[in-house]
Parts: structure tokens; sequence; C-alpha cells
């Protein structure tokens, strides 16, 4: 699993429209996962990213769905830190 392939799952779970994060905020990101006692949420997710990179942009949405963040928790254990 690469870092790129998390970034993706996240801007979709999220529905990022802008943000630069660094491989080390991912790198982040993964590893803050990973200590997350799933199932992670949306909200669980959006918190994390945020305490990370600060600020981003997205698109919100009626209600939440939060069967595609299995993945990006699954995602995450396989990233390998560096």
């Amino acid at each position: 699993m690469t870092i790129l392939n998390l970034k993706r799952e996240i801007e979709a779970a999220l529905l990022i429209t802008s943000w630069s994060p660094s491989e080390s905020d991912l790198r982040e990101i993964s590893r803050k996962i990973r200590e997350t006692r799933p199932p992670l949420t949306q909200c669980e997710l959006e918190a994390i990213v945020s305490s990370v990179v600060g600020s981003f942009t997205h698109a919100v949405m009626e209600g939440l769905d939060n069967s595609d963040l299995t993945t990006i928790l699954m995602m995450a254990t396989k990233i390998e830190n560096k």
C-alpha cells in the first residue's frame, strides 16, 4: 500500500477539495488512524487530518456514511513507518 493511495482514499472519504500534506504529514495521519479504535468514523478521520495538517477545504454533504472508512483504516495499517 502506498502513501499516495491512502491520500486519495482520505480525499474521497472527506470530499477534500484543497490540501497539500507532505509525506511526513501522511505518515503521521496513518499512525494516528492506526491508534484509533475501529470502526473509524468520518468525524474521527476529519479530526485526525485537521490535527496534522491544520485547515483543509472539503465539501459538506447531508448525513454521514462511514462504510468506506474501514478501507482507510486497513490501508493505514499497511503503511510502513520509516
